[in-house]
Formats: C-alpha cells, sequence, structure tokens
C-alpha cells in the first residue's frame, strides 16, 4: 500500500506556514498554559475548602490539638498557610506552567519547604503517623480533560489558520 502525497502550486505559502508553527504553537501554549495553570491552582484551593476528597480523617489528638490552639480543624489547613502559599509559575527552561507547591517557598509554621510539606500530605509519613491524603494527583486527573480539550483546541484553530493561509 502507497500514500501518494502531491505538492500544490502554494508550496512556498507551505513552507512560510510550517516555519511560522512553532511560534503559533509557543503563543498558544503559553496563553493556555497559564490559563490551566491558575484553573489547576483554584481546584487545588477548592478541594482544600470543601474537604470533597476521600482523605483519611485527623486523630482525635490532632484534631483537638488544632481546635484547642486556635487552628482549623480542617486537612490541609491548620494555619491557612499552606493554600495560601500555593501557586503557579512558568517554568523558566521549559515552556511550561507548574502549580503547586515549591522548594524555594518555606512554610513557616512547619519549617518546612512548601514541597517538602506537600509530599508529606499527599503520599504520607507512616513514621509520624500521618496516612496519605492525595490532594495533588486527583487534581492532576481533573485537570487532564481540560488540557486534553485544550489540545484538540489549539489543533483545530492550527487548522483552520493553515487553511485560511492556504486559500490566500
Amino acid at each position: 500500500m502507497e500514500i501518494t502525497v502531491s505538492i500544490s502550486k502554494n508550496y512556498e505559502k507551505v513552507m512560510d506556514l510550517l516555519e511560522a508553527t512553532p511560534k503559533i504553537l509557543k503563543k498558544m501554549a503559553v496563553i493556555g498554559g497559564e490559563e490551566i495553570a491558575q484553573i489547576g491552582l483554584i481546584q487545588l484551593k477548592d478541594h482544600i475548602d470543601k474537604q470533597d476528597l476521600p482523605w483519611k480523617a485527623l486523630s482525635k489528638q490532632w484534631k483537638a490539638y488544632k481546635l484547642n490552639s486556635g487552628l482549623s480543624g480542617k486537612i490541609y489547613e491548620a494555619t491557612g498557610e499552606f493554600k495560601d502559599k500555593l501557586t503557579y509559575r512558568k517554568d523558566s527552561t521549559r515552556n511550561v506552567w507548574r502549580v503547586g507547591a515549591f522548594g524555594d517557598i518555606k512554610h513557616k509554621f512547619s519549617g518546612l519547604s512548601m514541597n517538602r510539606l506537600a509530599t508529606i500530605l499527599e503520599y504520607g509519613n507512616d513514621v509520624a503517623g500521618i496516612p496519605a491524603r492525595p490532594l495533588f494527583r486527583p487534581t492532576q486527573r481533573e485537570l487532564s480533560t481540560l488540557i486534553r480539550n485544550y489540545v484538540k483546541t489549539v489543533k483545530q484553530r492550527l487548522s483552520k489558520i493553515i487553511k485560511e493561509e492556504l486559500r490566500r
């Protein structure tokens, strides 16, 4: 079986478009990436506010300590500092956006980096008696559909741009 590809009389236009495609893709990826990162951050914070993920409850002793100390009795929220320090940023080496708890930000209440604290909370720590309470992995799964739909939209936009350019 063979596939025949013919080069149209619009060869130069096609070549120009192919050369411009990475620029178009980069622009769309950066714009869409930041929007998706913002949505991801909102979803992370919403899960903490709503306590709607299947997390194991706080131990009675820890919850009593938190409440007696004037802290929030919610999971992932004692002082609110953890939730407040969640953020997003563009990766300086790649064209991607990252959402979450970063190692260069310190969590004053615990003394840990935000990244280290998030890892302990996400996966648990048997030695310290902290059960796994996944926040980031379920949120990433939720965002996967949004990301797939965005990529589909980008492909449709590119196809439309290419078709319009070829008609000129």
